[in-house]
């Protein structure tokens, strides 16, 4: 907590300055967080003073908390206000105030946050929640007890205005957040007291119901809670979420960089989020490469061109003179090491583990192994050493690996 309270140095706001997006959208002065990089040789002293004053306690100018608000519209048609995104264009000085607050509290979040809450700690993943509804879920299905279980989903609303300024100094104290620190939080925090556009309202209704029994869960945080016997049906949406895509672009007047371009950076990266959480089924992977490949190639549903290269080529990286579009079903499988790899590796952090580390015998796992100690004194594998737990499949693959060689340099721990 220390480090909150300590004055705000030259290089923490330039490091602050330089984390930003170069062009993103930018206040209503117009200026973008480039131009302050770009000329920060000449601009540098100004604005590492003006910083350092309103940290000291010096009110902010009212024309850097100018904010323009826009609503962007969630639904077709939308009717009611929850139905619109807001975002604030907020001055890039104002932005660069928060970016420090935000540098100095991450270090101290994971240490102050209940381990349960995952949303925006470092180190932390909001589909660890996911993944724990789903085994409470599944856990209830095989229940034998004489007395079932029930789950209750509970929505609840954001009431980022309804708190009460005082009570979050009060908890900061408690903390042990130094005056600073607590300074520069408010700070943080004042351009949606000042400058609010919609107002809550003050009453509050209490509505007594029934509590209704249902099949299914719905989704919660975006996923579907699954129960019952897992089908490519309940993988729909993902399909549906490519085809509204699609649905808003024509191939037909864009160039073949362009279309590779948003099958990159949209197409391809829309299953990524439930690919973090489950095996998505092979039929959907198909489907998606399906529609990804009509599109890139210029074709449609209702006229199909023929590819002018292979899958397999299109799917080689871009410095083997390829388009370095990512296999969905590999993509998936990594993220899935990725979640076994957490399990076993962060013992006392990850709270996933008291729930599901039951099904796993982390006993045959050594996170500090190297791969020149899998090999005998004759330069070959020691398939014995590893064959026990890794698959097939695997192993033919690390078959035609050559085994690590004195010549090849030292070895090193990718784990760490």
């Amino acid at each position: 907590m220390a480090v909150l309270g300590t004055q705000v140095k030259r290089e923490e706001i330039k490091v602050a300055l330089f984390e930003m997006a170069p062009n993103k959208v930018p206040g209503v002065d117009g200026l973008h967080a480039a131009f302050f990089k770009s000329q920060w040789e000449v601009v540098g002293d100004s604005v590492c003073s003006m910083i350092q004053r309103i940290f000291n306690g010096a009110p902010i100018e009212p024309e850097l908390n100018r904010t323009s608000i826009v609503l962007i519209p969630k639904v077709p048609n939308p009717k009611f206000i929850t139905e619109f995104r807001h975002i604030s264009l907020c001055p890039v000085l104002y932005r660069l105030v928060t970016r420090v607050v935000v540098n100095r509290l991450k270090g101290v979040l994971k240490y102050v946050i209940a381990p349960n809450q995952v949303s925006f700690v470092l180190g932390r993943c909001i589909t660890d929640n996911i993944i724990i509804a789903q085994e409470c879920i599944h856990t209830m299905q095989n229940c034998k007890r004489k007395y079932g279980w029930m789950a209750i989903k509970v929505d609840l609303e954001k009431a980022y205005d309804r708190l009460r300024w005082d009570f979050v100094e009060d908890t900061l104290s408690d903390l042990g957040v130094p005056n600073l620190g607590i300074v520069s939080v408010k700070l943080s925090m004042r351009r949606h007291v000042n400058r609010s556009v919609l107002q809550q309202s003050n009453q509050y209704w209490m509505i007594i119901a029934y509590i209704q029994a249902i099949e299914g869960l719905g989704k919660y945080l975006g996923f579907p809670i699954l129960h019952g016997r897992v089908s490519a049906n309940d993988f729909q949406f993902i399909i549906d979420k490519v085809r509204q895509r699609l649905s808003g672009w024509n191939a037909k007047f864009l160039t073949t960089t362009a279309r590779v371009t948003l099958a990159k950076a949209v197409l391809v990266a829309i299953p990524n989020y439930c690919m973090q959480i489950v095996m998505v089924p092979v039929s959907i992977c198909k489907e998606i490469k399906r529609l990804v490949r009509m599109f890139i190639w210029g074709g449609s549903d209702e006229q199909r061109n023929t590819p002018l290269v292979g899958w397999k080529s299109v799917c080689q990286p871009i410095t083997s003179a390829r388009l370095g579009l990512r296999r969905l079903k590999r993509n998936n499988d990594a993220f899935m090491i990725k979640l076994g790899f957490n399990l076993v590796a962060k013992e006392n952090e990850f709270w996933l583990g008291p729930l599901i580390r039951h099904k796993i015998d982390n006993s045959v796992v050594d996170l500090e192994c190297l791969a020149c100690e899998m090999v005998d004194g004759h330069g070959e594998w020691k398939w014995g050493a590893f064959r026990h737990f890794i698959s097939s499949e695997a192993v033919a693959v690390i078959a035609g690996i050559r085994p690590p060689y004195e010549e090849a340099g030292a070895a090193i721990c990718i784990w760490r």
